[in-house]
């Protein structure tokens, strides 16, 4: 069951981020504060979860199934508030035609490629780099120290990578920086070198730029 629903939560952010990401870039193409706004809002909602399970947990006699079930409650809130803005008939000037999807596009099919790495990564490292940590002999509280600053290095990130992208206009070149960034980080633990720059140069950088980014596509 875990297994299951673990599936089913990585297929909806898999189909929630990149529509979220189009619809920002639609309907905000001029604010990028907007997409800072996303992205703080998903590492907020993702360390409230970190934080608050296991006082859960605790607090209901040690119930697993009640405590992880619990964070489904913002989802359901979630989904009737779309629901409500789903309902409302959509402005004259952002009326579209229903699109194919994008096969025959090279450049939608390399970023769709690009990102599928760089998210199966990311959330590769979200899962093991605490017990990395702890193979490498670090504390449990230090392990758990590091999966917070992963996460919550995001925040600063959110409101400083779109502006940078709109000032710049080259979201390529940011986008190779990325990746060089994680291949760094990666390098950095398969040789043991010290966790925090490893898990600074880990960081998902690459997701904050296409949303804003002039050129992508939509």
């Amino acid at each position: 069951m875990l297994l299951v629903t673990a599936l089913a939560g990585g297929i909806g952010i898999s189909l929630a981020g990149p529509m979220l990401s189009s619809f920002i870039k639609k309907y905000f193409p001029e604010r990028p504060d907007i997409v800072s706004v996303y992205s703080i809002s998903m590492t907020v909602g993702a360390a409230l979860a970190s934080g608050f399970t296991i006082p859960i947990y605790t607090h209901s006699g040690h119930n697993l199934l009640f405590a992880l079930s619990s964070w489904a409650i913002p989802g359901l809130l979630a989904l009737m508030a779309w629901l409500a803005l789903v309902r409302r008939k959509p402005h004259p000037s952002n009326a579209t035609t229903r699109q194919r999807l994008p096969i025959a596009n090279k450049k939608a099919i390399q970023l769709t490629v690009f990102f599928g790495l760089m998210a199966s990564m990311f959330y590769s490292i979200t899962a093991w780099i605490s017990p990395i940590a702890r193979s490498f002999g670090y504390s449990p509280a230090s392990s758990a120290m590091f999966l917070t600053i992963f996460t919550m290095i995001q925040i600063p990130i959110a409101w400083i990578v779109p502006h940078v992208v709109k000032r710049s206009g080259k979201p390529k070149l940011l986008l190779v920086l990325c990746s060089l960034s994680e291949f760094i980080g990666v390098g950095m633990l398969l040789l043991q070198l010290p966790m925090l720059p490893a898990v600074l140069f880990l960081r998902d950088w690459g997701r904050r730029i296409v949303p804003s980014g002039a050129d992508a596509p939509d």
